[in-house]
């Protein structure tokens, strides 16, 4: 998401000003931030970025005039927000990386609380956002798209692989009984095939078999958070109190849509 807004000073006073910034965001920004700072002038507008590895929030600031203390103020508080919304419970959740995907079945009543007739997923708990019994969390209703590339069962295997597909995420993959695939914690970052991220198919909605070439159950491979608008499918109605998927229109992470509940596995 990019918000934008006019410099009216010179461009000399301006290109003057975002490298002082940047000299003093590098001297001082917080070190817990993980951030970098960029600035940049782009159609008569002045831009600034915080980087923490995964999300890129673009602001804007000064309507006549710009000085260096303006741009690393706002930095700065754009920075804490984001840092502060990304670490909401410990989770840790993207838009994109590599991850492991296997099969399930009884897909008819998922941690989101609704269930949907499109491909469907499981999403490891340290970035589904909740923990067995607490309800939906913030990875509940977004969409990617996943692409298999390798099985480690059968390293010798080159493909064919199956299709890429759009999953919709509807259920929470435990780490309690799932160590091998879903045991990603806070201390331990990777499951024991050494990807951060899971996502585990369900096999009733028709997702796996598009997906797994024969005879191979289980792969790594890549995923892109997408617009649910390039999933096929449709929602049920809400089976608890609580029960929540992403409007289709929801912005992707970190921006908050279900939410994250309780604190994230350690």
């Amino acid at each position: 998401m990019a918000h934008y807004c006019s410099d009216r000073g010179s461009v000399g006073r301006t290109v003057l000003a975002i490298h002082n910034a940047h000299m003093m965001w590098s001297r001082l920004k917080p070190m817990s931030l993980r951030c970098h700072f960029h600035a940049s002038m782009s159609h008569g507008h002045v831009i600034f970025m915080t980087d923490n590895g995964v999300y890129k929030g673009v602001g804007c600031f000064g309507r006549h005039s710009i000085s260096p203390r303006a741009i690393f103020c706002a930095c700065l508080a754009h920075a804490t927000t984001l840092s502060t919304k990304r670490a909401t419970g410990g989770y840790v959740q993207s838009t994109s990386g590599t991850a492991s995907f296997t099969m399930y079945s009884g897909c008819g009543t998922p941690a989101c609380g609704i269930s949907a007739t499109g491909f469907t997923a499981a999403m490891n708990q340290l970035s589904f956002g909740s923990a067995p019994g607490l309800g939906a969390g913030d990875g509940c209703g977004r969409c990617f798209s996943i692409t298999g590339n390798h099985d480690p069962f059968s390293p010798a295997f080159t493909g064919p692989f199956g299709k890429t597909i759009v999953v919709k995420v509807t259920d929470l993959c435990p780490v309690q009984g799932n160590e091998e695939w879903c045991g990603q914690t806070t201390s331990q970052l990777k499951n024991q095939h050494g990807e951060p991220f899971h996502f585990d198919i369900c096999e009733d909605t028709g997702g796996a078999a598009q997906f797994f070439p024969s005879g191979h159950g289980a792969l790594t491979g890549i995923f892109t958070e997408v617009s649910c608008s390039q999933w096929a499918g449709s929602d049920g109605s809400p089976q608890f109190t609580g029960a929540c998927l992403a409007s289709p229109s929801a912005a992707f992470f970190p921006t908050v849509a279900c939410g994250n509940k309780g604190t994230a596995p350690s």
